[in-house]
């Protein structure tokens, strides 16, 4: 189960795949109303190695297919 940060931060990127590709993580974490560690422990609890990765995949989304959305 996930914690209930993790649930709030996972929403924001889940509901704003291009602001994952272009905003820095802090600026995430301001709008999704979380701290910054809890959308680095995000992408450690989703399997890679930091918040680096996560908006890596959101950003090659967004030049491949200009969704910003990773393929699932």
């Amino acid at each position: 189960n996930m914690p209930p940060q993790l649930r709030v931060a996972a929403r924001f990127v889940l509901d704003h795949p291009k602001d994952v590709a272009l905003m820095s993580m802090r600026e995430q974490a301001h709008q999704a109303g979380v701290s910054h560690s809890t959308m680095m422990r995000l992408a450690r609890w989703l399997g890679l190695e930091g918040y680096e990765d996560m908006r890596s995949l959101y950003a090659r989304a967004l030049r491949e297919t200009g969704a910003g959305e990773p393929a699932r």
